[in-house]
């Protein structure tokens, strides 16, 4: 995991303790958020088995009430043809008050597969920050335009949206 998607999400979860959180993408490709999070119950979620992954499942068809104090999703929604779609599923298995933090790279970042490498056949479009306006309240966005990440923190309101 490169050093912009550390300190993100380093920097607004230092100090904090979760209950439940889940990990979309959680599968281990170079490197981990997963200690940078205290829970109660951390679970990681990814389309493949592998180092780090607890459950291996499509997002997009994954129910889950909406009981989840963070979800997390680091370098993904790039990869995924329905960005929108995946940040709407995740949004909706949180709590009120629950945190959806997001990584993912944006303009002018070089494509690069899931796994490190070429893209390949796999799907790969860099992501419009726009689209994170679309849900909750949008607590914190750090965009760096020379590498193309971004990073949002989106709090979904006490009405549960």
């Amino acid at each position: 995991m490169h050093g912009f998607v550390r300190r993100f999400v380093g920097q607004h979860t230092a100090g904090r303790r979760f209950g439940a959180v889940v990990e979309v993408g959680s599968y281990d490709v170079n490197g981990t958020i997963r200690d940078l999070i205290e829970a109660d119950y951390y679970t990681g979620v990814d389309r493949r088995p592998g180092p780090r992954v607890d459950l291996v499942a499509n997002a997009h068809l994954l129910e889950h009430p909406a009981t989840l104090d963070l979800v997390v999703c680091c370098e993904v929604l790039e990869h995924d043809p329905d960005p929108a779609g995946l940040l709407g599923r995740m949004y909706s298995w949180l709590a009120p008050g629950g945190w959806l933090l997001v990584t993912c790279a944006i303009d002018p970042r070089a494509p690069h597969g899931s796994d490190g490498g070429d893209v390949g056949v796999e799907h790969y479009q860099n992501v419009d920050p726009a689209i994170f306006a679309r849900w909750g309240r949008l607590e914190a966005m750090e965009c760096d335009n020379v590498a193309g990440d971004v990073g949002v923190l989106i709090v979904r309101d006490d009405a549960g949206d």
